[in-house]
């Protein structure tokens, strides 16, 4: 019986020393902040922590755009790095568990500020590191909504330059050319390393969706298009 509980024993102890991280789930952290964001002024942003079970410390980092700063912030930030525009919260607790708590703070943007911008975060443990999911890509409020469009015959290579006001799909994009008798017939993207086609109105496509201030290929196949506006978002 003292054999078989040795060989037990080693047994846990190799287990232990191979997956040291099995016994627990990895630690969260979730950004809530607004869509869009009004230069010279501010917003707040809320981040949910639950740490993993047993951590004893804790580092949280968010990463703002160059510029702009946090002026208030609930707990307040332990550390502020000008060359990278981090902003840290530390927290340190010998003994275990670090209840799951929400840090705040607000935000200014400067005046003249423009165009699309990212908070990016991550969340240090003792245990282990993520990155702050949730909301990051803030937009600016008078960013225009809509926009026309040039295309002429043949491939065009065009970037929509908004973000739709409703998802748009590779087919709904054909749609709305064809509707102005642009004669569209196929979108292509750069996916995974390698070339994702979209062909108008066949079965079983790839209908991938839309996305702002990404590059895609167009075929339009009628002549009288030729530098002629038709299509507005």
């Amino acid at each position: 019986m003292e054999k078989v509980n040795c060989k037990i024993l080693r047994l846990f102890i190799l287990v232990s020393l191979i997956f040291p991280y099995i016994a627990f789930c990895a630690s969260s952290a979730i950004r809530v902040l607004p869509g869009t964001y009004t230069a010279g002024e501010t917003f707040d942003v809320s981040v949910f922590i639950t740490p993993v079970s047993n951590a004893i410390d804790l580092i949280l980092t968010e990463t703002l755009p160059a510029g702009w700063t946090i002026v208030y912030a609930n707990p307040g930030y332990n550390k502020y790095s000008a060359d990278t525009n981090s902003y840290k919260w530390m927290v340190y607790q010998y003994t275990p568990p670090i209840s799951p708590f929400t840090i705040t703070y607000t935000v200014h943007v400067p005046e003249g500020t423009t165009g699309t911008h990212q908070i990016i975060g991550l969340l240090h443990t003792s245990l282990d590191d993520v990155v702050v999911t949730g909301n990051s890509v803030i937009v600016d409020q008078y960013l225009p909504t809509s926009v026309s469009m040039f295309f002429e015959q043949g491939w065009n290579l065009i970037c929509l330059p908004v973000e739709p006001a409703t998802p748009i799909t590779a087919q709904d994009f054909l749609d709305k050319l064809n509707t102005q008798g642009a004669g569209a017939t196929e979108i292509n993207r750069w996916h995974n390393g390698a070339w994702q086609a979209h062909i108008n109105e066949l079965p079983f496509n790839n209908d991938f969706n839309i996305e702002s201030y990404c590059g895609y290929l167009i075929k339009v196949n009628q002549i009288e298009l030729t530098k002629t506006r038709v299509c507005g978002f």
